[in-house]
């Protein structure tokens, strides 16, 4: 690994209303935690984040979303 480290990022994309029963997760609709409750984030807001992150040269970016699979059926 020499001296070098790599730096990622990731977006939050969508929030809460997770169908899982994860006991450890703030998202888990089994559970009232308070947690923020949004959806899908826009293609337009992922870009921009994974732009800032790459302006701060930032090497990966990632979208990561609540829930087993999303509302097209894809996994998330």
């Amino acid at each position: 690994m020499k001296n070098k480290i790599e730096t990622c990022s990731i977006m939050n994309a969508h929030s809460g209303r997770c169908s899982e029963n994860c006991k450890w997760c703030a998202q888990s609709i089994h559970y009232k935690t308070g947690v923020k409750e949004y959806g899908y984030s826009t293609a337009e807001e992922a870009l921009k984040n994974a732009k800032y992150a790459a302006e701060r040269r930032v090497q990966r970016f990632s979208l990561v979303t609540s829930g087993k699979t999303s509302e097209t059926g894809q996994t998330a």
